[in-house]
């Protein structure tokens, strides 16, 4: 740091705890010359200044430090006079030393951070330039140096402070690292104890915001300003190393540099969070609260303290199911008749997430509405929930809620484990309740889309392993393969395979999915029987876990070798023995066709499906849902062979299978199945293939029964689930595309 001395000038050194106690020097010097040299000497009960000019030391003077009462810091001084220096020692001596330490015009000021120069003064009239007479080389000022008034003005080192850091441990509970220090400036209040900072090394510096209390400390009470810091800093990924330097925005126009002392020191995180705890009783400024509550959250003990309160609330979570570290579907109720309750937060240590209140879905809870009845009279049915909490944090840990009053106190309760996982998670979130179609948004968007997509990415990232089973000999070089998933009703493979021995189709291949892997034995079972019974070959792929209509499908395409691939359900029964061969025909002779569907039908001849159509719906908060256009109508007898549509149906859909793998089969976000198909024809259609329905090749199709699910809420809000994925990804995204259907 540069700085300029005058006649006059007054500077006020400040050596904390730390300085002393490392021998420690404030030094002011210019090119080699160390002009001012200033250190305690314990043993003497001195300080002792020095110079050394061209490589030789002068004659030590001592000045008596403080005697008696608090030498734990040391203030001094010094004011440099015309012809020496006058140095003066807070409670101890006041030494004049003449011809000597005399120090003119800009010079280095070398101490480390535990030392303070804390201002500069000079007199009014010795502040005024010196007149120079003839062959006197004026004192060259520098652009940096200090403005000379007759007031205390700040010292720049780069920045407008300099502070310490004395003690640090890294806190995994609370996610960063924990540090003490102090330095010359007071938080402002106006912060709430956030400051903005950029710490050294990078690594661990996470968030910007750093959180900062200010509390006494009887050392410095005369220098400085106590102070504790939580640097939030995520090291999942990096080793763990303590904070080299911390620059910090204190308000605007007034910075702070904090360094580690020599004498800096890590603790472990059990010391360190005692001590910021004994810290908190005497804190006075800053993010006191927060940082206590973080504490207490952090030293959670699995009590439920929330009871001890004995307010008149009751809040209790009856099941959890686990999405990540941190994040959690929540069932369970909620009674608060007299409103005492501010919010509920779901925590795992320090972290928190937003109120659950502003993330869930009321349902009715009559059980609890006969408990209560006698004790608060008449209240809303709508006691239970199911709510969506996240608390951001990405380590493993407890979970358990944190409930905060009105009048400002906290409690917190215990959660019981999370059992349920995969699909068996899907089917208890979507089975819980029946969803207004006019809350739609809401619902999807703030509790349940994000957790349940994460749920089925979970359930699908490790691939299942994939037995085969050959029946007869399949072609080497199929035309088409045909991929048929199979789930519940297992006995119309032996149905269309007797259909496709009758038809012209020795070229292509056929494999079916098993989307059930417990009825492995009885499916291989019924294959030997329909190929023994009619002769057709065939492929089976045997799945070790149940993963839905389009993961099967994309197992199916995995496997597949010809030149196209029919996705086709169990349930659909072509007709005509040249229907495949006319299929491929039309997409043959029309390559800006991307995927082809047949004609199907109802079990009466009436159509069923000849493209879809995407139409909001009204009733479903204005989602896009497929419409059949011709559906319940007699088949068209003449028109045209090629009818366009901006969707058709993943029941019967060809395509060529390079594009097929191209567009990477169907997306496994649709969770168990709907919306997959009209996805996979908009991402054709970005690439500027159309989609069209021969209407010359007709199927019979049972519709929904190849599933035998029935008709139970939870496959109802899957079909709202895989709606709401769909929606959002193509209404935003592709508006024209949707409107020109």
């Amino acid at each position: 740091m540069s700085i300029s001395v005058g006649s006059g000038s007054r500077w006020v050194v400040e050596f904390s705890t730390a300085a002393l106690r490392n021998f420690q020097s404030f030094n002011l010097f210019r090119g080699e010359d160390v002009l001012l040299h200033v250190i305690n000497r314990p043993e003497a009960g001195a300080l002792i200044l020095n110079d050394c000019v061209a490589g030789s030391w002068g004659a030590e003077c001592a000045v008596a430090a403080p005697r008696g009462g608090d030498s734990s810091h040391i203030t001094v001084d010094l004011r440099f006079l015309e012809g020496g220096l006058a140095v003066a020692v807070r409670g101890g001596d006041t030494v004049h030393v003449d011809d000597r330490f005399v120090v003119r015009g800009e010079v280095e000021a070398a101490m480390p951070r535990t030392i303070a120069l804390a201002e500069a003064m000079v007199k009014e009239e010795e502040a005024r330039p010196a007149q120079h007479g003839a062959g006197d080389a004026p004192e060259q000022e520098s652009p940096g140096d200090p403005v000379v008034v007759d007031a205390p003005v700040a010292v720049s080192i780069g920045v407008a402070l300099s502070g310490v850091l004395d003690e640090c441990a890294y806190s995994t509970s609370l996610g960063g690292w924990l540090v003490t220090g102090w330095m010359p400036a007071e938080l402002p209040a106006a912060t709430g104890g956030r400051l903005i900072a950029e710490v050294e090394p990078p690594e661990s510096a996470g968030r910007p915001d750093i959180l900062a209390i200010q509390y006494p400390r009887h050392d410095i009470r005369e220098i400085g300003h106590a102070f504790v810091l939580l640097i939030p800093c995520d090291v999942s990924d990096t080793p763990l190393a303590p904070p080299r330097q911390i620059d910090m925005t204190i308000s605007p126009g007034v910075a702070a540099r904090l360094t580690p002392s020599p004498g800096f020191t890590l603790r472990d995180e059990a010391s360190m969070h005692r001590l910021v705890r004994d810290i908190l009783g005497t804190a006075h400024r800053g993010a006191v609260g927060p940082l206590r509550t973080m504490l207490d959250r952090a030293n959670f003990t699995g009590q439920d303290s929330f009871a001890a309160l004995g307010v008149p609330a009751h809040i209790e979570v009856d099941e959890v199911i686990r999405v990540r570290s941190g994040a959690a579907l929540l069932f369970g109720w909620c009674l608060d008749p007299l409103g005492v309750v501010e919010s509920i937060h779901l925590c795992r240590g320090s972290a928190t997430s937003a109120p659950i209140q502003d993330a869930w879905l009321r349902t009715p809870r009559q059980d609890i509405v006969d408990a209560f009845a006698n004790r608060y009279g008449a209240f809303e049915r709508d006691t239970g929930f199911i709510a969506w909490a996240d608390s951001q944090s990405t380590r493993d840990g407890v979970i358990f809620l944190e409930i905060r009053l009105k009048d400002g106190r906290t409690g917190f309760k215990p959660l019981p484990p999370s059992i349920r996982q995969g699909a068996a998670a899907l089917r208890r979130v979507l089975g819980a309740a029946s969803l207004p179609g006019h809350d739609l948004d809401r619902i999807f968007d703030r509790v349940l889309g994000a957790p349940l997509v994460e749920i089925n990415r979970q359930r699908l990232a490790q691939r299942p392993g994939v037995r085969e089973e050959r029946f007869g000999a399949v072609p080497v070089a199929p035309r088409v393969s045909l991929v048929v998933p199979l789930y519940g009703r297992l006995d119309f493979m032996r149905c269309q395979l007797a259909i496709f021995s009758a038809q012209r189709m020795a070229g292509d291949e056929v494999i079916y999915v098993l989307d059930q892997p417990e009825r492995a034995a009885e499916l291989i079972a019924m294959a030997r029987s329909a190929h023994g019974a009619f002769g057709m070959p065939f492929r089976v792929l045997l799945q070790t876990e149940n993963r839905g209509f389009g993961p099967a499908s994309n197992a199916g395409l995995a496997a597949a070798r010809g030149q196209y691939v029919l996705f086709l359900n169990s349930d659909v029964f072509p007709e005509g023995e040249d229907w495949l061969d006319r299929l491929v025909g039309s997409l043959e002779s029309n390559t800006e066709i991307g995927i082809i569907g047949p004609l199907l039908l109802f079990a009466d001849g009436s159509v069923q499906h000849a493209g879809m159509e995407l139409e909001p719906a009204a009733e479903m908060s204005g989602w896009l849902f497929p419409r059949h256009p011709m559906k319940g109508r007699v088949p068209p007898t003449d028109g045209p062979r090629l009818r366009d549509a901006p969707t058709v149906t993943g029941a019967a859909m060809l395509l060529r299978r390079d594009l097929a793998l191209e567009l990477g089969g169907f997306d496994p976000d649709y969770a168990i199945g709907d919306f997959e198909d009209a996805d996979l024809c908009l991402r054709a259609a970005a690439l500027g293939l159309r989609c069209a329905v021969d209407m010359t090749v007709r199927a019979s199709h049972l519709e929904r029964q190849s599933q035998n699910a029935g008709s139970t809420d939870w496959r109802q809000n899957t079909t709202l689930l895989n709606a709401w994925t769909f929606n959002r990804r193509f209404r935003e995204r592709q508006p024209a595309t949707v409107q020109d259907g």
